[in-house]
This record gives C-alpha cells, structure tokens and sequence, in this order.
C-alpha cells in the first residue's frame, strides 16, 4: 500500500510503500496505467547485474526486458528485496550508470539526503533528469519507492 508521497524533482512525484514488493509495484502501475510493453531495466547491484540475464538484454551493465503480461504475472525477483527498476518507453540507446536508491538504508521520502553523502551514493534527482524514465521503482526488506510523473490513487 502505497503510505506516503511528495513531489520530487523535474516533474516526478514520489511515492512510499509499505508491504508491497517489486512485483506488486509493478502490478500496482500496470493497473494504474499499462506498462506492458514498455522496457524495465534493474539496476540493482545484485539483480540488475548478476541476476537473470536469460530473460532479457544487457544495456550496459544491467540486465532489461520488455514487460509483458508473463513477466508481469511472474515478476522477475534474484535476491527477494533490495531490487530497482526504470520503466521506459523502449531500452536506452546508451547504458545508465547509477546507484541504486534501495540499496542506502534510508527512509525513501528523504532520499535527497543521500545526493551530498558520499560521491558513489544514490543521486536520484540527477537520474531523473538525465534519463527521464516514466518511473523508477524499488524496495527493501520493509519499505518501497516508486518515482512516476502519473499522478497515482493512494
């Protein structure tokens, strides 16, 4: 369930979860508004880069895949937690290099905390703009994320 949200930068909103996983994220945006066929790109450290790479390509280091409605009944999951992903309408032309906000222990309404931390910490403001997904998003073990420019029913 979606628990919390604020506006975010460059037209994105942010929205906090609770309870849900990557896989019910995903479910949750297809009924908001369809994402099959769009491209998802996981670039977490674990999934994005080791995890399974039998179901899609590679754009740079991560591994990415058109949504379909199997994938979407069977959301690809490595690890179980820690997993990002960035929806776009068709795969980047040149690799993303990012670090994952799921992966920073943070409380995700305060993400722009992490842009000033350290120079290898997650600086999603900067993703958003340079990428321009139509959203981004994530979980850890007890909370999710999802950066989108829809507005999205709570």
């Amino acid at each position: 369930m979606i628990i919390g949200s604020k506006e975010a930068g460059f037209g994105y909103r942010l929205y906090k979860t609770a309870g849900m996983t990557c896989a019910d994220i995903a479910e949750y945006l297809n009924k908001e508004s369809s994402i099959i066929g769009l491209f998802a790109l996981c670039t977490s450290v674990d999934s994005g880069i080791h995890g399974f790479p039998e179901l899609g390509s590679r754009i740079g280091k991560y591994t990415g895949l058109i949504i379909t409605s199997d994938i979407l009944a069977d959301w690809p999951t490595y690890s179980g937690a820690y997993d990002e992903w960035y929806v776009f309408k068709c795969p980047p032309s040149d690799p993303i290099q990012v670090a994952a906000l799921c992966n920073w222990g943070c409380d995700f309404l305060e993400y722009e905390q992490l842009s000033d931390c350290l120079p290898q910490s997650c600086k999603m403001d900067q993703y958003l703009e340079n990428y321009l997904p139509l959203h981004v998003f994530g979980c850890n073990e007890e909370d999710g994320y999802i950066f989108s420019h829809k507005i999205i029913e709570i």
